[in-house]
């Protein structure tokens, strides 16, 4: 029951100490329905806040240990990654995995929250994100990272992506759609160019250069920030629509099999698309299709579940919680974020009994009265090498 309640209260985002509230909720509702053996179990169900942290680390790893375990079985994956402060003014990236397994299903699940000690510069990011990734074998699956585009993240010498390439990482670095529309309308300004094309058509004249040059602007702006997706409208062209795709502006290895896919009156005739239409694809007659579907497949198109989950940890880490360390907000986060399955009746305590414990009390419990100073100082001792 202590597993149930504990994952229960961590993904309600709520404190370690709310587990007796609910213990004593719960005793009186059984009073009241006056079911005394109910009651005395519920009495007897161990919920102190130390119980609730140690049965939501136990929770945490494992959820952690199965995430570590399908990255490394699946296909491809990609990571999208975001920074922000928490309550306490400390730098933290929250890196999220997307999963690709060959069935074409995907999973996506909070990879890693990463502490970042003194600057936020991109070598510092570089260093967490490759520490994290270094745990499933490196970058070799990776299709894809989504950045917000922040100078830190895409700086092509000293930002994140330059550090990846120069270390040889050659996956597409992926500038968040959303953050892309948000810019390009700080850039547009476009009150400004409403108000300068009112007044060419009112007045006409010379304005029209100053329209032309904010309309160029705007062309530069979107050549910037779109620059990624470019590099990739030919896979998306192909990956959307295979059978209208142009056979000669896809990869070598991809050609062969494209005719063969383009002139297969089946597929033709299937209504699906995308993912659905990638997984019909024979392994023997279109194995690198099929790869390049799992691999587009598997890529952010965005940094939406960062920031969703950065809400879900100020939420977390609000100011009566500014302590929390490092461990248990990262599991905190990861448990209400999951959309994994725990299975709790497989959690058993692994912490050891410590026998000797009861042997000392019970042996306390006999001495004499008179030796009432030695007794108090040995409790003493107990509570604390035993909370």
């Amino acid at each position: 029951m202590k597993n149930a309640v504990s994952l229960e209260r961590a993904k309600a985002k709520k404190p370690f100490t709310d587990g007796n509230l609910i213990k004593k909720c719960a005793f009186e509702m059984s009073k009241a329905f006056e079911d005394s053996k109910m009651a005395e179990k519920f009495q007897s169900v161990p919920l102190s806040h130390q119980t609730i942290q140690r049965r939501i680390v136990a929770m945490g790893e494992r959820v952690e240990k199965s995430m570590l375990s399908l990255v490394k079985k699946s296909s491809y994956f990609s990571l999208c990654l975001d920074e922000s402060t928490d309550q306490s003014d400390v730098s933290q990236i929250l890196i999220f995995v997307r999963t690709t397994f060959d069935d074409f299903t995907s999973k996506e699940e909070l990879f890693d929250i990463c502490r970042l000690c003194g600057t936020t510069r991109g070598k510092e990011i570089y260093e967490a994100v490759k520490k994290a990734v270094d745990r499933i074998g490196g970058f070799d699956k990776c299709s894809a990272i989504a950045t917000d585009g922040a100078p830190s993240m895409t700086g092509k010498k000293t930002g994140l992506v330059g550090l990846l390439r120069e270390n040889g990482v050659t996956c597409p670095a992926i500038h968040c759609i959303i953050h892309q529309g948000a810019l390009c309308g700080k850039s547009v300004k476009q009150n400004q160019v409403f108000q300068t094309v009112s007044k060419i058509i009112n007045r006409g004249g010379n304005r029209s250069l100053l329209f032309s040059s904010q309309i160029q602007q705007v062309i530069d702006e979107f050549n910037t920030r779109f620059e990624e997706i470019e590099s990739l409208k030919s896979s998306l062209l192909l990956y959307n629509n295979p059978f209208g795709a142009l056979i000669e502006d896809q990869p070598p290895d991809l050609q062969i099999e494209l005719c063969d896919l383009q002139a297969d009156m089946f597929l033709i005739s299937r209504q699906e698309r995308g993912p659905e239409l990638f997984k019909l694809l024979s392994k023997e007659k279109f194995p690198n299709l099929r790869d390049f579907g799992l691999k587009i497949t598997s890529m952010f198109g965005g940094t939406y579940r960062c920031e969703s989950a950065f809400s879900s940890m100020k939420y977390i880490k609000n100011h009566n919680r500014s302590n929390l360390t490092d461990s248990s907000l990262r599991h905190l986060v990861r448990l209400s974020t999951t959309e994994m399955e725990v299975d709790i009746s497989s959690l058993v305590d692994e912490e050891p009994i410590d026998h000797s414990l009861h042997i000392r009390y019970n042996f306390l419990l006999l001495w004499p009265a008179t030796t009432s100073k030695v007794l108090v100082l040995a409790l003493g001792a107990l509570q604390v090498g035993h909370p």
